[in-house]
């Protein structure tokens, strides 16, 4: 009977926790689209269902289109319908990090993990934010506690369900290939040589689940194929600047957004410690956690791909579980010490841990006044405050990133410029020209340096993407 009312305090508590996730997923929801988003919208969700699954890019989530593209239908076309499927994975990631953290660890892990996961300014962002990410994040972890549950009582279903969820996650984007490579080598090795925490060791369900992730992906992709093995063949123009020490740098400074300097390096520190001090489930971090960092690490120069950060959200569920044991073990070694009787009372070893994840998960709610406070690029703000200053007679240009937003989804005639050459014709031909530009680094250095150069004072507007400040100056 206890055992029963402490399930349903636990859940009681989940829900709550869950409902306060979907609050904060919510405010803010409508706000101006960015780049990425604007792509999304633009060339796939608007289109037709056969177009969608016909057409491959990089910058396309299949799976994620198609939800989207159901959302518009059904809501309309605004930003908040557009970024409906992300907020549903979102919000559903809470209490699917509580059943992971549960099934791989304890209830009390599963728990702080959703707290943590709720209020984190990161999974937030990615929440509101029109891509596959958080739907991906969510298939990385119902995938690893179907694969979990399958080793326990060795039953097809759960591989079953697993191809299933594989599949999905490999059609909102190939990177969930890392994962699901990560957990066969992981089943390969438990299955050679064993462990007391997963005891069946079957072969043919397992490998039911791996071929069917595998043939479902690849009929899902057969439309596109071509075009895949396209999109691969050549690298592409944005490695130039995200590069690994790029990648490092916006880690650290997404890192500090998120839960400060202090709130940061704590949660670094935690992280550390729960990889090092897991010890008794060594094969779960392994599996789930580090194969699937370094396989994705490896894609990403192999396939020469961008650096970009975002490639590792995925595993975002395991790091808040990780910073919760990391907590756990910091509160054993601080009890042991008795520098826990500083406190009124003295505090155990879980009280000082759940400590630990409570103050993580104030320096990230402190933070959501930065989320809130901008869009994730602030175009509209930019449009209306050049459109009011523009005097007759005054040329509006874009260029780099700003382009094709303005020309595609703004439909802004407004002429765009590639080198300094353009914009010294456009300069004789009219009393003034207002350039409208963002991203900085991703435009041609010879223009950017013309700009810096010889137009006027510019007017920021600032937004929470790293680096996607909307910019605006006159010549």
């Amino acid at each position: 009977m206890r055992s029963s009312l402490s399930l349903s305090r636990t859940w009681l508590i989940l829900g709550a926790i869950t409902l306060v996730a979907a609050v904060v997923r919510a405010i803010g929801l409508d706000s101006g689209l960015w780049t990425d988003e604007i792509e999304t919208l633009v060339r796939f969700a608007r289109k037709p269902l056969s177009e969608i699954v016909g057409e491959y890019s990089k910058n396309n989530h299949p799976f994620y289109s198609i939800l989207s593209h159901i959302a518009l239908t059904w809501f309309g076309d605004h930003p908040w319908s557009l970024r409906l499927p992300a907020v549903l994975f979102g919000v559903a990631g809470i209490p699917m990090v509580y059943i992971l953290g549960r099934v791989i660890g304890s209830s009390r892990d599963g728990v702080l993990a959703a707290g943590l996961l709720a209020m984190s300014y990161h999974h937030i962002w990615f929440s509101q934010n029109a891509r596959g990410y958080t739907a991906l994040a969510f298939c990385v972890m119902l995938s690893s506690v179907l694969l979990v549950k399958g080793l326990q009582d060795g039953r097809t279903g759960w591989y079953i369900a697993y191809g299933v969820v594989g599949a999905l996650g490999m059609y909102t984007h190939l990177t969930m290939a890392f994962v699901l490579l990560a957990h066969g080598l992981g089943w390969l090795w438990l299955t050679l040589r064993g462990t007391h925490a997963l005891p069946r060791r079957r072969w043919s369900p397992a490998l039911i689940g791996f071929a069917l992730a595998a043939t479902v992906a690849l009929l899902l992709y057969a439309p596109m194929l071509p075009q895949v093995y396209g999109a691969f063949e050549q690298p592409s123009r944005l490695r130039e600047v995200a590069t690994p020490r790029w990648a490092v740098r916006e880690t650290l400074h997404g890192l500090e957004a998120g839960f400060s300097a202090w709130g940061a390096l704590v949660a670094v520190l935690l992280f550390g410690v729960g990889l090092w001090g897991d010890r008794r489930e060594k094969w779960f971090v392994v599996t789930f956690v580090l194969l699937p960092a370094v396989l994705t690490a490896v894609g990403i120069v192999v396939l020469r791909l961008p650096a970009q950060p975002r490639y590792f959200f995925p595993l975002i569920g395991f790091g808040a579980l990780l910073v919760v044991r990391g907590a756990m073990v910091a509160g054993s070694w601080i009890a042991a010490t008795g520098l826990a009787r500083i406190a009124p009372s003295r505090l155990g070893a879980t009280a000082v841990g759940t400590l630990l994840v409570g103050l993580l998960i104030l320096a990230n709610t402190l933070s959501l006044g930065k989320l809130y406070g901008h869009p994730k690029q602030d175009y509209e703000g930019a449009m209306r405050y050049v459109e009011a200053r523009r005097a007759i007679g005054e040329a509006i240009v874009t260029a780099g990133v700003a382009i094709r937003p303005y020309r595609e989804y703004y439909g802004k005639s407004w002429e765009s410029v590639c080198t300094p050459q353009d914009l010294q014709r456009l300069r004789l031909a009219s009393s003034r020209v207002w350039i409208v530009y963002t991203a900085p680094d991703y435009m041609p250095r010879e223009l950017l340096a013309w700009i810096r150069r010889e137009c006027g004072p510019a007017k920021v507007f600032p937004g929470t993407l790293s680096g996607g400040e909307v910019i605006v100056c006159a010549l």
